[in-house]
């Protein structure tokens, strides 16, 4: 059988377990509080995303995105269009340089 001490010990080390597991409770809760606000706040920009490309006429909502852009029958040149999310857009434009 365990001695007093030993008893004593293994209490203690539980007791801290649980400290440190309510600890990571309570950040994580921070955590996905911190992450519901940004997916809130960026919302109106996905909604405005959403429209400009209805309005471009990329896609209809119930399709997929393959729809190509309407352009007059003269136009010759490329036409890139670029929505940028945090760097993206300066790679694939120095992407595109290269090709």
């Amino acid at each position: 059988m365990a001695g007093k001490r030993d008893l004593l010990r293994k209490i203690s080390s539980l007791k801290n377990t649980e400290k440190i597991t309510s600890a990571m409770k309570m950040i994580a809760s921070t955590k996905l509080v911190r992450m519901r606000k940004a997916l809130e706040a960026s919302k109106p920009y996905g909604d405005a995303l959403e429209e400009l490309n209805l309005k471009l006429g990329l896609f209809a909502p119930d399709e997929d995105y393959t729809q190509t852009l309407p352009l007059p029958k003269d136009f010759t040149g490329k036409l890139h269009i670029v929505l940028e999310t945090e760097g993206f857009a300066v790679r694939s434009i120095r992407a595109r340089r290269k090709s």
